[in-house]
């Protein structure tokens, strides 16, 4: 488990990097404090394990404050974490769905 938080942790991480380098936190110093900290975290890569479940949704946020735009993250290849979750033994340990269909929680966006 320990190595699947690191990994999700270091891909966030060097996702949020790739967005800094594109200038998309150039006005971060209009974010409340406790969010700047958050971000800098985010980007040395020091998160708490606490923290991963909210990553996304808190970048999210922060991005669509700082540009007052709707944020939508796609994920690719949503099968193959869970799948080796399943053969690995864990799957239960980090599936959030309690029970529902995984791909009912992908809500559509369509409008």
């Amino acid at each position: 488990m320990a190595k699947l938080l690191q990994n999700f942790r270091n891909h966030v991480t060097d996702t949020v990097l790739r967005l800094e380098d594109l200038g998309f936190f150039q006005n971060r110093g209009e974010l409340p404090k406790n969010q700047q900290a958050f971000l800098e975290a985010v980007l040395k890569g020091t998160i708490s394990d606490s923290q991963l479940p909210d990553v996304l949704f808190k970048l999210t946020e922060i991005l669509h404050m700082l540009h007052q735009k709707q944020v939508i993250v796609l994920i690719d290849e949503y099968d193959t974490p869970t799948s080796h979750a399943v053969q690995d033994g864990y799957f239960p340990e980090v599936c959030l769905c309690q029970g529902q269909n995984v791909y009912s929680l992908i809500p559509f966006v369509g409008k």
